[in-house]
């Protein structure tokens, strides 16, 4: 089968995070795969080419900032010389493929993969009207990621109905610097106590990471006497993280740290003693998958497709504001150790069953080869 794998950009993100990996699984089924985006890579996205099977071959199409007429016909000239049995799409470039595909002889089935709410893809009501009668017409076949997720998108299609495949990533192996994490750790537990328990948060700076609400209630659990550290691994993207950056900035210091985007960030999530999430709203996180299967334990917000991946094993947060956020930082640190080993287990397996990559590869080509 021949593959096109279309995203916006490569950019340090979960749904970039996915789409190397399931490319990846499809070439190592012996597909032939063709991974394109909107735009080239920033700095952020250079860390997933090392990962590529050499197999895999990909193509940056050049638009510019705007409205870009040319795109239309670079996209038409990649299809035409890929000559792919399935176009696999992603966030908002699904909306290119469908112009492109009305003025093509040959019919390829898209498959739209819908990683968050799917309100959230749409810009405006005359965008929705098209989707709409994309959907209608099945120019598109669209799959959802999580419970959340499918319900979010036949609330906002009525009547329109989505093929449900779960998110998966496979086993995050550690990095070549992992032994320098692992000093940092040890400098740390020197400098803050043999007790001092590690939090990892990984995501952009985003309003829909909520990360200026996590900094305020850390700096609140720090001053009720808890001995911990907060990392934050996530890239800037100007102006959108502006605000965001203003607002964690008062925050930081020797137990608040931001870090920027790493491109090992899961030796982090490997050594850390919880992974926390505090998003408003999210589909199903790539990084979380990642806590899940080494065993960090994860302490999220209530919102998406998240307690279906965590409950009851992780320590669900209630409500996304501060009180909130910071009760579900002493609820995960009472614990005991064999309660965090056990949860930690849990999850694990629940990883193995359901989350991992192996099995999502193996979902979407099943729904392929019945478009076929």
């Amino acid at each position: 089968m021949r593959i096109l794998e279309f995203i916006p950009v490569f950019i340090d993100g979960g749904a970039e995070r996915f789409v190397v990996d399931i490319a990846s699984e499809f070439s190592n089924e012996g597909h032939k795969v063709h991974i394109s985006s909107l735009f080239a890579q920033d700095a952020e996205g250079m860390k997933y080419f090392s990962e590529w099977d050499g197999r895999i071959e990909r193509s940056f199409l050049d638009k510019q900032l705007g409205m870009d007429l040319r795109i239309l016909w670079r996209l038409a000239r990649l299809i035409r010389d890929f000559q792919p049995d399935i176009i696999h799409t992603h966030l908002r470039v699904v909306n290119y493929i469908a112009l492109v595909q009305l003025f093509s002889w040959k019919k390829v089935p898209v498959v739209h993969t819908v990683h968050n709410h799917a309100p959230a893809e749409v810009i405006g009501s005359k965008e929705k009207t098209i989707r709409e009668w994309l959907l209608k017409f099945k120019r598109i076949h669209p799959v959802t990621i999580s419970q959340v997720s499918d319900e979010s998108f036949s609330a906002f299609y009525p009547g329109m109905k989505a093929k449900r495949i779960d998110n998966g990533r496979s086993f995050p192996k550690k990095t070549d610097s992992f032994d320098e994490v692992a000093d940092w750790f040890e400098q740390m537990r020197g400098a803050f106590g043999s007790d001092v328990k590690v939090w990892v948060n990984i995501g952009r700076l985003t309003p829909q990471k909520n990360q200026v609400v996590l900094v305020q209630a850390f700096t609140e659990f720090l001053r009720s006497g808890h001995n911990g550290l907060l990392v934050i691994l996530g890239t800037e993207r100007p102006p959108w993280s502006d605000p965001i950056m203003e607002g964690i900035k008062p925050y930081l210091g020797d137990r608040i740290l931001w870090l920027g985007g790493k491109s090992n960030a899961t030796d982090y999530v490997h050594l850390a003693h919880f992974f926390i999430l505090s998003s408003l709203y999210e589909g199903m996180p790539i990084s979380l998958i990642e806590a899940m299967a080494t065993g960090c334990l994860p302490v999220c917000t209530n919102v998406g497709g998240i307690p279906e991946m965590i409950d009851p094993h992780g320590v669900m947060i209630s409500g996304t504001e501060v009180d909130g956020v910071l009760e579900g930082m002493k609820a995960a640190s009472a614990l005991s150790e064999e309660e965090k080993k056990e949860r930690t287990e849990e999850l694990r397996v629940r990883y193995e069953e359901r989350y991992s990559l192996r099995r999502s590869a193996e979902a979407y080509l099943d729904y392929f080869n019945t478009l076929l």
